[in-house]
């Protein structure tokens, strides 16, 4: 019994990219979001960033928050895609405002690096007590207390 049913779930699994994508073209943004970390993840699909942002950028589009924070970190890391801190930090800044807390946590240390955009340490520590408040561990401990 549970040959069959690995079996099952391996054949179903891998007709799962298929099936996203289908939905996919068709706009649904949850298959975009999905398709993207398939393609990040290399989970059932040959790994490709460059894909993988193509449908998280399709996703985050349509204002899928987690899409717009993945979207945001391959974008500051030039992952897939050229670097850009600035377009990275309108991304972070969309997910954040919708309460992704990694991307709260990512701006934060954009205005305390500077580098991105100017140094501002208001905007540091709303963006970490955000964070914090909303149960980031990391944002939690602050090294300059």
């Amino acid at each position: 019994m549970l040959a069959i049913t690995v079996t099952v779930l391996s054949r179903t699994k891998q007709k799962l990219p298929k099936w996203y994508r289908k939905a996919a073209e068709q706009d649904l943004a949850a298959a975009q979001y999905f398709l993207g970390n398939m393609y990040f993840k290399g989970d059932g699909v040959k790994r490709d960033t460059a894909e993988a942002v193509k449908w998280y950028r399709r996703a985050a589009e349509q204002g899928v928050s987690f899409a717009q924070y993945n979207l945001g970190a391959l974008l500051e890391k030039g992952e897939g895609v050229p670097e850009s801190g600035t377009q990275a930090f309108d991304w972070y800044l969309k997910a954040a405002e919708q309460d992704v807390v990694q991307a709260q946590f990512r701006l934060s240390l954009i205005f305390a690096r500077g580098d991105i955009v100017k140094e501002d340490k208001e905007q540091e520590l709303k963006w970490l007590t955000k964070a914090a408040e909303n149960g980031y561990d990391k944002a939690e401990y602050n090294p300059w207390e």
